[in-house]
């Protein structure tokens, strides 16, 4: 009898539009728009690195999603994030590092060196035949972010990063536990194992 009425009373405050509009307001006003204040902060990043190269800027999205890198036998690792070639896209989990941005924009640059279909088919074969440690691509992209870090973290790169950056990371991490601490009430019982088999 006391466990129903606790699921009655917490489906009661659950449904509540109050209840409802501060997960919503949360998620829009707080989350969402400090993902896209990080990925104008990333763009001026990029487009203060791209005055030492004659190339396309990328887009770039902030995700407090994971990211993942999979090879063609759908083995698939966690990564910090990831250069998509065929979008032009640059995939960042919202924790990542400066050094993490610049080796991504470092992906893009080759990319585009090389053109982007020799670099997307070169990208394909190393991803079926080596781990990312011993990928020639990986080689030359490491190799090139830790010999550029001096010219390209910059004072000013350093600045946006520390003090408009960073503390919008930390922001996102507070309201992300908020918004999971909101949620455990409606997400719980559709995770239950009797939810679950009586929905398939």
């Amino acid at each position: 009898m006391v466990k129903l009425l606790t699921t009655i009373t917490t489906y009661v405050v659950v449904m509540s539009s109050n209840y409802l509009n501060t997960i919503l307001s949360l998620i829009n006003d707080r989350i969402l728009k400090t993902l896209k204040e990080i990925d104008e902060l990333y763009m001026e990043i990029i487009e203060y690195w791209l005055k030492h190269f004659s190339i396309p800027k990328p887009n770039i999205i902030t995700t407090v999603e994971e990211v993942y890198e999979c090879n063609s036998g759908d083995y698939c690792k966690f990564v910090t994030g990831k250069y998509i070639p065929q979008n032009n896209l640059i995939l960042i989990n919202y924790k990542s590092t400066i050094d993490t941005l610049l080796h991504l924009f470092l992906h893009h640059v080759y990319a585009y060196e090389l053109g982007i279909n020799q670099y997307v088919a070169l990208i394909r074969s190393e991803e079926i035949r080596l781990p990312w440690y011993a990928r020639p691509s990986e080689i030359v992209v490491l190799t090139r972010t830790y010999r550029l870090m001096k010219d390209l973290l910059t004072e000013k790169v350093q600045h946006i990063w520390s003090s408009e950056i960073k503390p919008r990371i930390k922001s996102l991490m507070e309201d992300i536990r908020r918004v999971e601490y909101f949620v455990k009430p409606i997400v719980e019982p559709m995770l239950r194992k009797k939810y679950v088999t009586h929905m398939t």
